[in-house]
């Protein structure tokens, strides 16, 4: 066993937290639980404390070594991209942007401010 490469500890006010960010799981530890945690790894947990272990499995915060969450998480990306539940819209309010960021795609058309007669009709 292993961690998750998506899981990741938080502190906040003096409250320690594991994440799970690939399901979205959040645990907050004890502090004794949080020093064995990061001290420890998943087999040496196992043996120290079975009740804590079986918990870190459970939910995905402790992962089999062949477990690839990489490729979950991807196929994740991929479906959310696809679905037909979000509707994505870009509005471009000019094409004259003066940035010309070297990522950027568009032609820079100068003058091409949107009218008041589009911005109302986006905004509606």
């Amino acid at each position: 066993m292993r961690t998750n490469v998506y899981t990741s500890t938080i502190v906040h006010d003096g409250r320690r937290f594991i994440v799970n960010y690939l399901d979205g799981k959040v645990a907050e530890l004890q502090e004794e639980l949080y020093v064995l945690y990061e001290a420890k790894t998943p087999d040496e947990m196992a043996d120290l404390h079975p009740q804590f272990y079986a918990a870190m499995v459970r939910d995905g915060f402790y992962v089999d070594d062949d477990f690839d969450e990489v490729k979950i998480a991807e196929e994740g990306i991929r479906q959310a991209l696809a679905s037909k539940e979000t509707l994505r819209v870009i509005v471009n309010p000019t094409m004259d942007c003066n940035l010309r960021c070297w990522y950027c795609y568009e032609s820079h058309t100068q003058g091409g401010i949107a009218t008041p007669e589009v911005v109302g009709a986006i905004q509606t």
